[in-house]
């Protein structure tokens, strides 16, 4: 039997702290953009699917969007590094 003075109450929701934890990580241990961690991106195949793109702007002479490519796919790689990493500890 439905009630007015019941209401919805959601269960807890931990999504700012799980943020705030993988952006701690981002500025800290799985900072994207210091040589070791570009260099384990790199080696880890966190390039794969991109290498066509990149070569191709290269080609164009756009080296500015391939420059964007480039430092997008290895802040992707460490965020969703970051995110597994992150919930797999909770």
């Amino acid at each position: 039997m439905y009630s007015e003075d019941r209401y919805y109450e959601p269960e807890d929701d931990d999504s700012e702290e799980i943020q705030e934890r993988i952006d701690y990580k981002l500025k800290n241990e799985n900072n994207p953009f210091t040589a070791e961690n570009i260099r384990e991106c790199f080696f880890e195949d966190g390039f794969e699917g991109h290498w066509e793109t990149i070569a191709t702007l290269l080609q164009q002479g756009n080296t500015a969007a391939a420059g964007t490519v480039f430092s997008s796919v290895i802040y992707t790689y460490w965020e969703d590094r970051s995110e597994n990493e992150v919930l797999d500890n909770i």
